[in-house]
């Protein structure tokens, strides 16, 4: 599967970063926190083993997490759309931007876990069935 914004699929030029994910058994996660730029992002946590960027190079830029250690966040140089994460404290593993994902693999089904449940918008219910969780780690 690739994860492209959708609303860029449309352009010629569009996208202009793709990535290959091969199956895997995904966990499903919620994050609740302030730095999402929304009330919560929808991820999937794969092996770096089955994931790869088969066009473009997207942009990165690093913060230092609550264990010290850095978050490299990458995203689509042109347009901003945030794509995947690779955490120094989950060495070996990408947490995918799930709501980019095509061929309908954005639809998660189920949550597994949420992380920053204390940072939760009080009009966002949590996620039926998921572990409920105040941090990450």
């Amino acid at each position: 599967m690739r994860i492209v914004p959708r609303w860029l699929a449309q352009g010629s030029e569009f996208p202009r970063v793709r990535i290959h994910i091969t199956p895997y058994a995904q966990v499903p996660e919620l994050w609740e926190m302030d730095s999402t730029g929304s009330t919560y992002t929808a991820n999937a946590v794969v092996p770096e083993a089955s994931f790869k960027v088969t066009k473009g190079e997207p942009k990165f830029y690093d913060t230092i997490g609550d264990s010290g250690k850095k978050n490299r966040h990458f995203f689509c140089g042109n347009c901003g759309s945030p794509l995947f994460n690779k955490l120094d404290v989950m060495p070996g593993e990408v947490i995918i931007k799930s709501g980019g994902l095509d061929n309908g693999a954005a639809d998660l089904k189920t949550v597994g876990v949420e992380f920053f449940c204390e940072q939760r918008l009080s009009f966002v219910p949590p996620a039926e069935g998921a572990k409920q969780l105040p941090r990450f780690g």
